[in-house]
């Protein structure tokens, strides 16, 4: 469940989202690998919820543009830390 670690202590809450910037910052600095587990999950959750907010705007933000290279600095934190396979080095079977 989103933050429900995180909600409880209540550092990461901003109004009714868990701060997206946050999250990340604790995940890129975490070195428990299960804790990392939850908390990678929680700020994919947080990255999402926040692009869906910023879905309508009519430009392309700075924020927009840091979203994205979060998702792209978790995948690999994902695979480098937690072991996943990298989805673009998979073999297809042909």
């Amino acid at each position: 469940m989103l933050g429900k670690n995180l909600f409880s202590e209540g550092s990461f809450q901003i109004g009714a989202y868990v701060s997206w910037r946050q999250l990340y910052d604790s995940c890129v600095c975490e070195t428990d690998p299960e804790r990392l587990k939850t908390l990678a999950s929680e700020t994919e959750s947080a990255i999402v919820l926040r692009i869906r907010d910023l879905a309508h705007e009519s430009e392309l933000s700075d924020e927009v543009q840091a979203l994205s290279r979060a998702a792209k600095v978790l995948l690999e934190i994902r695979i480098k830390k937690l072991g996943w396979p990298d989805p673009f080095k998979m073999d297809v079977p042909t």
